[in-house]
């Protein structure tokens, strides 16, 4: 009958005693005994055929029914020993050695109701300690240690189970139940002596000799535990436990091709084996064979409880991210939440790829959450860093990534993005040569760093040192054996940038400019008309970025000012006739600037060739010419310097081309 645990739980747990009053006649109840005794010597076959005499004539024998569902479950026969364990626990309500073997299988089977499910196992463990205050007999002994671990009471199944082996010294079965007490409570070395002995008296039995397996593997063993889970498959192909083992074994060594192929066969032999969906779904994320893991994670959750899907619900989330399916990841997430309340590590993937790909101003927010949750972590700041500064907030960027290193990260790409922004957005250099600097010791091989560091000390004026740095970046480059793209060197004035003496300038007077911008070429003139004209206060600091320009820029080398100092500026547009004005100036000095980008056409007569004919006494000959048109690209950077002498002048403003 198909297994479902409401039924289960009205039948079982309103102990219908009807079905068990007795084992049936004496030879029954003794050929049910001995099922039971051949089960705890390790004799499936001998087991499996008493426990069928008992059913051929008593179909509800629920000792029998135990014994056929437990036997089943060690051969690999999952599907009829899930009915047989469906029956068992119907007919096992007052016989706790019969619920102790069918315990063990509860849950390992897809179900409408695995919670509920989990819930009547722990019933069916307390019920068993009931029934048995103090066990006389060892298949007693096992029952009662079964349900004691079921109810987490780790060292009181120990004494059970050495209780049991005490009982039953020849029994390979209490000392495997010996064995997983053992490893319950990371026992190694004791667990794996159970699990030997077990293996001495019964070299068959599979079950101890897989743990024994990843008991010698959890040690780091590899090569004894390759060894005996070999054996095991070689012994009982169909083996889960054993593929299982060994594609954990392949996992861990690196090689995922080989762990999908043992997950696959343990998969094949059992089909409820959740963790080698789980795992495989790992190995496959490592083979970047995504869609393929999110459907094993899928079938994982069909067969375990929701309480144990929260892990695979963040892994779903993580690899749909990769998928850039945000949507889908979303919902994972959500799952995860609902089961995981307090967990932050699906926020930080979470906000990593909004920063990073999606949307940066909701992946800062998610890494805000991540971050009040964790508040001693560090990463969530630095990825804030990296988020703000895609969005344009470079202050704040630098306050994150001043907090991600309080918080002891070390990164090198921490401190190269800090570098950036101090050197490029807010002309803070001795800040930026230190951190480029930090960069590079922390990763000898970040070539961009070292350039970066160069450019720095050549904006400080230290041209020695930056030409070994440079010279070092190189040579590091070439024992890398990589080719540096071609790039220039970009500097910055080497004086402070005083925002306070630039606002002050920009602020309202009465005074005028009138601005003339137009291109020459030849005799021609080119009106920059519609093109924004941007007048700076010439502050000391674009006075020397206009001398370090002058002075070194080429088609190796760019001068720049910083992007704080770009925002201290008034602006005009350009009109058809080439006239732009600026109005509400103070006195002082101002550098303006545009950049006028026009294609100029150019139209000749070009001889194509003569055609010449007699005419009387005359030869006539005639050239024949027809129109060219050409177009010329110019990119025109116009500017000029202009100072006003007193409030209220109007000056006047002619833009040179400065090639």
């Amino acid at each position: 009958m198909p297994f479902h645990i409401v039924i289960m739980k009205r039948n079982v747990l309103a102990l219908v005693a009807v079905l068990v009053t007795a084992l049936g006649s004496a030879s029954l109840a003794q050929t049910a005994q001995d099922a039971v005794t051949l089960f705890f010597r390790g004799d499936w076959l001998g087991c499996l055929q008493s426990a069928d005499a008992v059913l051929a004539e008593q179909p509800e024998n629920g000792l029998a029914l135990a014994c056929r569902s437990r036997v089943l479950a060690y051969l690999n026969d999952n599907e009829n020993g899930w009915r047989a364990t469906a029956d068992a626990l119907q007919a096992c309500a007052k016989d706790p050695v019969g619920l102790g073997l069918t315990m063990s299988f509860l849950g390992t089977g897809r179900d409408s109701s695995t919670e509920a499910l989990e819930e009547f196992k722990l019933e069916t463990a307390t019920k068993i300690l009931e029934l048995v205050p103090e066990s006389r007999t060892g298949p007693q002994s096992y029952a009662k240690s079964s349900a004691l671990l079921a109810l987490g009471k780790k060292e009181e199944a120990l004494k059970e189970a050495q209780r049991g082996v005490s009982l039953s010294t020849d029994s390979p079965t209490l000392r495997a139940r010996l064995g997983f007490c053992f490893q319950a409570l990371n026992r190694l070395k004791e667990a794996e002596a159970a699990y030997r002995s077990a293996v001495k008296i019964n070299q068959a039995f599979s079950v101890p000799r897989v743990n024994l397996g990843r008991i010698l593997l959890a040690q780091g063993a590899k090569e004894q535990a390759r060894l005996e889970l070999e054996a095991v498959v070689k012994e009982c192909p169909d083996t889960a436990d054993a593929h299982l083992a060994l594609g954990d074994l392949s996992f861990d060594e690196g090689r995922f091709e080989t762990a999908v192929e043992e997950y696959g066969r343990a998969l094949a032999a059992n089909p409820r084996t959740a963790d080698a969906y789980y795992n495989r779904a790992l190995a496959l994320a490592r083979l970047s064979r995504i869609q393929e893991a999110l459907k094993d994670l899928e079938r994982f959750r069909d067969n375990v409880p929701l309480q144990a899907q929260a892990e695979s619900f963040r892994l779903s989330g993580d690899y749909s991210l990769t998928l850039n399916d945000w949507n889908t990841s979303e919902a994972h997430y959500q799952s995860f939440e609902r089961l995981s309340p307090k967990a932050t590590s699906h926020l930080l993937n979470k906000g990593i790829t909004g920063v990073s790909s999606g949307d940066p101003s909701k992946g800062v927010e998610i890494l805000r959450k991540a971050a009040s949750l964790a508040p001693q972590a560090g990463t969530p700041h630095f990825y804030i860093g990296f988020g703000l500064e895609r969005l344009g907030d470079y202050p704040g960027a630098v306050e994150a990534y001043d907090k991600a290193q309080n918080l002891s990260v070390e990164s090198p790409a921490l401190y190269f993005n800090r570098g950036l922004i101090l050197l490029q957005e807010m002309h803070r250099l001795d800040r930026a040569v230190a951190d480029f600097a930090k960069a590079v010791q922390l990763d000898p091989n970040y070539l961009e760093a070292y350039f970066m560091l160069a450019d720095s000390y050549d904006s400080q004026g230290q041209q020695a040192l930056a030409g070994q740095t440079r010279e070092a970046g190189k040579r590091r480059a070439r024992e890398l054996g990589k080719e540096l793209p071609k790039r220039k060197s970009v500097l910055f004035p080497g004086v402070p940038f005083d925002k306070e003496a630039a606002s002050s300038a920009l602020s309202s007077g009465g005074s005028t400019v009138l601005g003339k911008a137009v291109s020459k070429k030849g005799s021609r003139s080119f009106a920059a008309d519609g093109v924004q004209v941007s007048l700076y206060p010439a502050t000391p600091y674009f006075e020397a970025w206009y001398r370090l320009r002058e002075a070194r820029e080429d088609a190796d080398t760019v001068v720049l000012v910083c992007r704080e100092a770009e925002k201290f500026k008034v602006t005009s547009r350009v009109d058809q006739n080439g006239d732009f004005v600026f109005r509400n100036l103070k006195p002082g000095r101002y550098f303006a600037q545009a950049y006028f980008e026009f294609t100029q056409v150019k139209k000749s007569k070009v001889y194509v060739g003569t055609d010449s004919y007699r005419d009387g006494p005359y030869m006539v000959t005639t050239n024949h010419y027809e129109d060219r048109v050409r177009y010329i690209d110019h990119s025109d950077r116009l500017e000029g310097f202009v100072e006003i002498q007193k409030d209220g002048d109007t000056v006047k403003l002619s833009l040179k081309d400065h090639k």
